[in-house]
């Protein structure tokens, strides 16, 4: 795009609300949606935001930011039809329902647009269900190195961040024990030998030299 445009978006309820800029750059590749109670059924309704990090085109970000909240949403639906109404509010089912919904949906996706585009994206989302007792439950949903952090304003005016989401590098020590197990790693196509006993790779590009600072997990680079 030669004249890449300023897209931006803002809206709210009596208790929500929101605001997004996407500045201009000379690539067009990365995404955003926005969407303020979703789901319409007689299950809690659901709020939702998302960013999306393009890379090798435009294509992985725009299919995401259309495609992949509604079907997290969809998917969390369908568990919570099947369990009664009180158990849907009680935490423990509720985050391990998503956690299910989330995993199905990321793979769905990733599958579809490794079969049409040789284009990745990042992709990070925030959920917020409003539960009928006038609570909120935050739910936060993450590939690659797009960030979540949570702002709170306790009652005695005290604030605090709460990180929601943690990058998927190798410095993370699950990522670390994924890449020592997993066969054929791949950064950008380049392949990747990763020497576990002392933390360095070898490539066959220049670019590529602390693994630890490199994201290991996207959109249609494996997740």
């Amino acid at each position: 795009m030669a004249e890449p445009y300023r897209r931006h978006s803002n809206g709210g309820t009596e208790n929500l609300s929101y605001a997004v800029c996407q500045i201009p750059a000379k690539s067009d590749e990365d995404r955003y949606y926005c969407s303020l109670h979703e789901n319409t059924s007689d299950l809690p309704s659901i709020s939702s935001f998302g960013v999306f990090d393009g890379h090798g085109g435009h294509k992985a970000s725009t299919k995401c930011a259309a495609e992949l909240h509604n079907t997290i949403i969809s998917n969390l639906n369908d568990l919570r039809s099947f369990a009664s109404r009180d158990e849907t509010l009680k935490y423990d089912f509720l985050d391990k329902a998503f956690c299910k919904a989330a995993i199905e949906a990321n793979l769905n996706i990733d599958s579809e647009i490794q079969h049409n585009s040789t284009a990745g994206s990042t992709a990070v989302s925030i959920f917020i269900l409003h539960r009928s007792d006038n609570y909120k439950r935050v739910l936060c949903s993450w590939i690659g190195d797009s960030r979540c952090v949570g702002y709170s304003v306790e009652n005695d005016g005290t604030t605090s961040i709460i990180q929601m989401s943690q990058d998927h590098k190798p410095g993370l020590a699950r990522e670390y024990l994924r890449i020592q197990n997993r066969e054929n790693l791949r950064y950008q196509d380049v392949p990747i030998e990763v020497n576990v006993n002392t933390f360095q790779e070898e490539t066959k590009e220049d670019d590529i030299t602390n693994p630890k600072n490199q994201v290991d997990r996207s959109i249609n680079y494996g997740i």
